[in-house]
């Protein structure tokens, strides 16, 4: 029982053996049992009043605390050093240094939790009073310190005051979580009729968006926005909408987002139809201008042009990847606004966007996207703050993604995340869309092992923060592969399918495409060829009609996957499905591919050739194409797809050249953490049967039930 109540603390131990072998009155309850409260008490009671005050005011206090302070707001002037003794000898307190100041704290947690029990609630609130008013006279402590004591004091106006400026200091040390609940603290401790209430609001909700908590900021800036002033008020519900987008809030971001374009004037579209048409006249008016600026200070430009433009701003980054159709269209019409009002920031901005939407169309696109890079390059220089830059980096990255320079296009975004994290603020929304776009890149680059890391530390961040857009966003795509490669398809899978179950009706259009790709490699890798045909045939036509067909990336790999998902339910023979012109639509697709003219798309064609010589029991042919394939996804740094391509090679040709060229495509692929390479190799050319070598290749799952089975993992 001692060794239970003193805790593993040999003194306090030694203490209750003193007393019980003394039959103190530390067995005066519980029947004789030694209870450590009542040892420290009678101490207490040995040291004398002013002691125990000084005692208290250690206590309340929590930590090491200087002397000089502790002595002050215990008011001993008196035999200061006797008092201090008569602690330290009783086993109390214990006493040190700190760059040469006398230092005085708690001997122990259980005697600082047994003085404070025996302090009425008035006794408490007088000890913090003292403290608090004895450390704001020194100027020596923390604001968030004094507003803790002023809170307990019973200061609440004060403690308020004092949490402001804690949360301040927070902030600008870009420490937004602390920042937060300090601001929090802030709005509790400050009256209702605070006619700052509205400000300090705001400033809880900067920082709850800067700390990547956009959802509960947007709550926070509504209700700002009901007690500022009409134009404070309209910008207060814009941030609000654009949080809310940020982090997958669809529905309310949406709501607040109509309200706020008709009060500048505009409306969102009610239709897709319209929303192309009106994107086509702003197109146009764009072809038709100079993309110069003539610069004017922004005091000179009219406030509701500038209200105009954030409002075009967040209506474009909100929803990008929501509805990417009314994202271009806003772009456009932000990019105009900004070159003919001359605000050179607003201009800077929507030229680093505008490379990122021409790079879309792909190849054809190419001179003029780097013309405009270019002319966003030479604006961006000329403003000081950071977000143009990284905006910049950022597109340009995306501009290389999508005509295939994946290297270029990884340091591409590791330089826009760089200064992201290091240089701006409240962009978590821009570094999980970087970090997805590079989780992209390395997938084509073959970097499994790095993609896997960089994905698992994304979702962590994103999870810490409540953020189930940045969740979904990383969840979903080909990035997905990195599971695959750990051989765990029921894995990949659960993770898409959770992350869609999240998904808000009508939103996430970009994540809808990529987690389509992400089951469908999940079909090929999981013998589901049958399935991945019915889940691309049956949108097909939905598919080709999109928004996202213009996109050049896009129609290179559905093409790919659909010839691949055709390929491999012709490589299951008689008794799977009977499909007349199956192996014409194959080739089409090839022809397609070959039509293209970006660089990555032709070794694709070629792995398809391959496929189709395969299926005409062609050998040379197969072994031909594969080389060709091969090479073609060297030359473009498709890593993972040229080491299925060199084991492909290598195993049809045999001999020791082909050993030599499966053992080091296996190399590469053992490296990246991939654990069945024939399931890889299932996944990227499900037309050719992987010869028998030891593998645990049995052939495609061709069961109908499994496609109606997964029918609705992705809504129409």
């Amino acid at each position: 029982q001692i060794a239970r109540e003193a805790e593993g603390c040999p003194l306090f131990v030694n203490e209750l053996v003193r007393h019980a072998a003394s039959g103190g009155e530390a067995q005066s309850k519980r029947g004789g049992e030694v209870l450590l409260e009542q040892v420290i008490g009678d101490r207490l009671d040995r040291v004398g009043r002013e002691a125990r005050r000084l005692l208290e005011i250690i206590a309340i206090f929590g930590g090491p605390l200087e002397q000089r302070l502790a002595l002050q707001a215990a008011r001993i002037e008196d035999e200061a050093r006797s008092t201090i003794a008569a602690l330290r000898s009783e086993h109390l307190i214990l006493t040190h240094t700190d760059n040469d100041v006398p230092m005085v704290e708690i001997y122990h947690d259980r005697v600082r939790e047994i003085v404070r029990s025996r302090l009425s609630r008035d006794e408490l609130k007088l000890r913090h009073r003292q403290l608090a008013f004895t450390m704001e006279q020194t100027g020596n402590y923390d604001s968030d310190t004094l507003a803790v004591h002023f809170r307990e004091a019973g200061e609440w106006e004060r403690a308020g005051d004092y949490a402001q400026i804690a949360a301040d200091a927070a902030a600008e040390a870009l420490a937004f979580d602390r920042a937060a609940r300090l601001y929090r603290l802030a709005l509790e401790l400050k009256p209702h009729s605070d006619p700052r209430r509205s400000e300090l609001l705001c400033t809880l909700a900067d920082a709850l968006a800067n700390g990547g908590r956009g959802g509960r900021a947007a709550k926070i800036y509504l209700e700002a926005a009901e007690m500022a002033p009409p134009d404070q008020s309209l910008d207060l519900r814009r941030r609000a909408a654009e949080q809310y987008l940020r982090t997958g809030h669809v529905a309310d971001g949406l709501g607040a987002l109509r309200s706020v374009a008709e009060a500048v004037g505009v409306a969102l579209p009610e239709s897709q139809r319209s929303a192309a048409t009106s994107l086509m006249v702003e197109r146009m008016r764009l072809r038709l201008r100079r993309l110069t600026l003539r610069e004017r200070p922004p005091g000179e430009i009219p406030a509701d042009e500038r209200m105009k433009m954030s409002v075009f701003r967040s209506i474009t980054s909100g929803m990008s990847t929501i509805d990417p159709m009314i994202s271009a269209l806003f772009h456009a019409r932000h990019l105009s606004l900004a070159l003919k009002s001359g605000h050179t920031y607003e201009a800077a901005a929507a030229l680093a966007t505008e490379v990122g939407y021409l790079s879309l169309a792909g190849i054809k696109n190419r001179e003029r996207t780097e013309r405009v890079a270019t002319a966003a390059q030479a604006l961006v220089q000329k403003v000081e703050d950071p977000l143009p830059r990284a905006l910049l980096a950022m597109n340009r990255g995306c501009a290389a993604l999508n005509i295939g320079r994946w290297q270029d296009s990884v340091s591409l975004f590791e330089r826009a995340e760089e200064v992201y994290r290091n240089e701006c603020v409240g962009v978590s929304y821009e570094i999980t869309m970087t970090s997805a776009f590079r989780l992209i890149a390395l997938f084509f680059l073959g970097r499994v092992s790095e993609l896997g890391e960089r994905l698992n530390n994304g979702l962590i961040e994103a999870r810490e923060r409540d953020d189930t857009w940045g969740e979904i966003t990383l969840s979903a795509g080909p990035q997905n592969v990195y599971w695959l490669g750990q051989d765990d398809p029921d894995r990949a899978r659960i993770e898409l399918i959770q992350a869609s179950s999240r998904w808000s009706e009508g939103g996430y259009a970009v994540q809808r495409l990529w987690t389509f790709i992400a089951h469908v490699h999940i079909d090929l890798y999981s013998f589901e060829g049958l399935t991945a045909w019915h889940r691309l045939s049956r949108r097909w036509d939905n598919l080709i009609h999109s928004h996202a067909w213009e996109t050049q990336w896009y129609r290179v790999m559905f093409t790919f996957l659909r010839a691949s998902a055709a390929l491999s339910v012709l490589r299951g023979g008689k008794g799977v499905i009977e499909h007349e012109g199956l192996q014409s639509l194959i080739a089409e697709d090839r022809h397609f591919l070959e039509r293209e003219k970006v660089l990555w798309a032709r070794p694709l064609a070629e792995l398809i050739g391959a496929s189709l010589a395969a299926a005409r029991h062609d050998e040379k042919g197969t072994i031909s194409a594969l080389r060709s394939a091969e090479q073609g996804f060297r030359a473009v740094d498709m890593g993972l797809y040229a080491a299925v391509a060199r084991r492909l090679c290598g195993l049809l040709s045999g001999g020791a050249q082909g050993e030599e060229m499966v053992a080091s495509a296996e190399a590469f692929l053992a490296e990246e953490g991939v654990i069945n390479p024939d399931g890889v190799t299932r996944m990227i050319a499900p037309g050719i049967r992987i010869p028998k070598h030891g593998s645990s290749y049995s052939g495609p799952i061709t069961s109908s039930a499994a496609a109606t089975r997964l029918d609705n993992e992705i809504p129409t």
